[in-house]
């Protein structure tokens, strides 16, 4: 017997946005199985506005792989609800945008939800980590792109980091890129005598803030006595999105790798680099923080399913159910 899994895959998704919806399948080769899909998610769907296209350029880094989309035309919001509830034509929805949207979405579909990108970002400064290092990772982290999902939301600082590393940090994030800084006591106490200079100034953290996700110019800050108050706050305050730990030393690294639970986990470098393109994955819809399906960045790859093919020459799945009566004939002709 040989067992092999089918290159055809082929999976039904809806996509909905703050601005309007779409339908995609994603699949490999031209087959009758896609045509036929193609057939009944036009003819399911035809009261949705939808008319499905193929984009030529639509995956140039997987020459087999094809995209067929089809942009519904209906602006209104009935539209997005009656394709959320296509639970017979659809594989999955992807949700692109805020937490209301997202919330909107699983209340209103059953079916899976993919690219649910939701999730607290961190970066941990360890007590011997390369200062100018973490500087450039915390400010890339943070002022690339506040509004993406896996901007750093909060920085943990080791307590005994230099003081000077910190009241600078919070000034720059604050004068040049315009950053809210929300911090905890200790951290208001550091970067407190910036205001008496002329400067903005941080202001004290909320409860809730260590567990939002800003998806804008904002950055919560807490000094930490070390690694286990890191992971243990990380741990309280997740799920995680992305995570960031700033040391020399390799066995920090390896234990925070380990024991943080995220769909990326980052070394030395920006939490902005948790994305298909940068992990050269080619593009993708989003990024999935559930553990259900793909974790991490949805590409085309991830948005396919699939099938396994059993090729054989009649073998059985044993004890086969064989009739007394057969039996006993047998027994008959072949007596002992």
């Amino acid at each position: 017997t040989r067992v092999a899994k089918d290159s055809r895959r082929v999976d039904a998704y809806g996509t909905v946005d703050e601005a309007n919806a779409a339908i995609g399948l994603a699949r490999l080769h031209t087959t009758g199985e896609e045509d036929r899909m193609l057939g009944r998610i036009q003819n399911d769907l035809f009261d949705l506005g939808a008319d499905l296209c193929t984009p030529e350029a639509a995956a140039p880094k997987h020459p087999p792989l094809r995209i067929v989309a089809a942009q519904v035309e209906r602006l209104e919001r009935e539209a997005a609800v009656e394709l959320m509830r296509q639970h017979q034509t659809l594989d999955a929805i992807i949700a692109r945008g805020g937490a209301g949207l997202r919330k909107a979405v699983a209340e209103q579909t059953r079916l899976p939800i993919l690219c649910h990108d939701s999730g607290i970002s961190h970066i941990y400064i360890d007590v011997d980590a390369d200062l100018p290092l973490a500087h450039n990772v915390v400010v890339n982290s943070k002022a690339q792109l506040a509004s993406a999902s896996n901007s750093v939301d909060t920085l943990l600082v080791h307590q005994s980091i230099p003081r000077t590393f910190l009241s600078g940090l919070v000034r720059r994030l604050l004068d040049e890129f315009k950053i809210e800084v929300r911090g905890c006591p200790k951290t208001i106490s550091l970067a407190g005598a910036e205001q008496l200079s002329g400067y903005k100034s941080a202001i004290a953290a909320s409860e809730e803030d260590w567990s939002r996700q800003f998806l804008g110019p904002i950055i919560a800050v807490k000094l930490v006595k070390d690694m286990d108050e890191a992971l243990d706050h990380i741990a309280r305050y997740g799920p995680s999105h992305t995570d960031a730990i700033v040391t020399r030393q390799y066995a920090s690294a390896m234990r925070f790798v380990r024991e943080v639970d995220a769909s990326a986990v980052m070394v030395n470098s920006s939490t902005r680099l948790h994305d298909g393109e940068q992990f050269g994955m080619g593009g993708q819809m989003g990024i999935n923080t559930r553990r259900v399906h793909a974790r991490g960045p949805v590409g085309l790859e991830e948005l396919t399913c699939e099938k396994y093919m059993v090729l054989g020459f009649g073998q059985l799945c044993y004890p086969h159910p064989t009739p007394v009566t057969y039996e006993d004939a047998l027994m008959l002709k072949h007596p002992h």
